[in-house]
């Protein structure tokens, strides 16, 4: 289960330049801030992901994203962040 995000870190070490993997590093330690502060923001995991991933993701991610439903990476939103890119895709193919 934990091979989808292993995978996607290996490609993201193997075909980014380091400054957008420095870029990227610094994107996700923000999100985690933000979801850090949801007692007073009410941006939780679920929220911070579903407004990031159509913006970080949608030039990436071409048809659908298959998600399992007993995908669970240790609750470090990488779900949330599935759920968010599935959900831009069929937005996307609305528009």
């Amino acid at each position: 289960r934990g091979n989808r995000v292993n995978a996607m870190r290996e490609a993201i070490c193997e075909s980014f330049p380091e400054p957008n993997r420095r870029l990227l590093q610094r994107i996700l330690m923000m999100m985690q801030v933000v979801a850090s502060n949801k007692n007073v923001n009410r941006m939780n995991t679920n929220a911070v992901a579903a407004c990031m991933a159509p913006l970080l993701l949608r030039p990436l991610l071409a048809g659908d994203c298959e998600i399992e439903n007993d995908f669970d990476v240790g609750g470090d939103g990488s779900m949330q962040l599935l759920q968010a890119a599935a959900a831009a895709n069929h937005a996307q193919a609305i528009v």
